[in-house]
């Protein structure tokens, strides 16, 4: 019901959050510390890092920056864009992205 209804009344914001997910992916694909980023089809990003202790400065880094991501486990990570994740957010985590080294 609820992919139904975004369909329906929420197209723009999903085109909108797929592109910003292809966005990151990108930004991650530069980035020396990432090991692999799996294809981006949806607003999901799933990546790994080069290596796991890298993961917990990884997320002391952008979590001094407030930016939030998600620990799947077997050294994955994952970003996820939505509606409500604004395009001034958006840039803002690209340019952290940019400048961050580990």
């Amino acid at each position: 019901a609820a992919a139904a209804y975004a369909l329906d009344h929420q197209l723009a914001d999903l085109k909108s959050d797929h592109i910003k997910a292809k966005e990151l992916e990108a930004a991650l694909l530069k980035k020396t510390f990432v090991k692999s980023v799996a294809p981006v089809d949806t607003n999901i990003v799933i990546f790994e890092l080069e290596n796991a202790t890298s993961e917990n400065i990884f997320f002391e880094k952008l979590s001094q920056k407030n930016i939030k991501f998600i620990s799947m486990g077997g050294d994955k990570l994952r970003f996820v864009t939505h509606r409500d994740y604004t395009q001034s957010m958006h840039a803002y985590v690209l340019e952290v992205l940019d400048k961050t080294q580990l």
